[in-house]
């Protein structure tokens, strides 16, 4: 009928197809591997322009998102054998835990990588964070919740590091 709220069951499945829209597929998981694996290259004195980063901090930076890129695939590959018996509450409270350390991977992307020297860092490292935070609001925005973790996490680190 006009004007009744949906029923329980529609909510139900509504919030059951967000959650697998956040999910996602296995390669999301997985992509930011070469992205980190360049950007530490690039940043570690390949190109002296763009700064010349610690090298084991860097190491560490792209261990982290090893880290993220296997516990992420491994949750994906959890949630496909039991997306009918696990509730979009509980699967949206493991994608807040999974994309928070999403988001300190990629905001800590600035204290590991900054070179107060050199414009081209600061400039290179502004646009990754800003094309880290586009990535996510297209992955997760259908759960606004772990959008916002993920996000805020990001910026959060990145805006900590500009004001230091």
């Amino acid at each position: 009928m006009v004007g009744q709220t949906p029923s329980a069951d529609v909510e139900r499945q509504v919030d059951n197809q967000l959650v697998r829209i956040a999910v996602g597929t296995r390669i999301q998981h997985a992509d930011g591997v070469p992205f980190a694996v360049l950007i530490a290259v690039a940043l570690c004195g390949v190109f002296p322009s763009l700064g010349v980063a610690n090298p084991l901090l860097a190491a560490l930076w792209v261990t982290c998102e090893i880290v993220f890129a296997i516990v992420g695939v491994r949750e994906w590959q959890r949630y496909q054998s039991r997306a009918d018996s696990i509730s979009a509450h509980e699967q949206r409270n493991r994608l807040i835990l999974l994309w928070t350390f999403h988001g300190l991977v990629w905001g800590s992307v600035v204290p590991v990588f900054w070179d107060g020297a050199h414009a081209a860092n600061q400039a290179m490292l502004c646009t990754i964070i800003l094309g880290v935070m586009v990535g996510s609001y297209f992955m997760l925005s259908p759960v606004r919740s772990v959008f916002a973790a993920n996000t805020l996490t990001v910026v959060s680190l990145a805006e900590i590091t500009f004001l230091i």
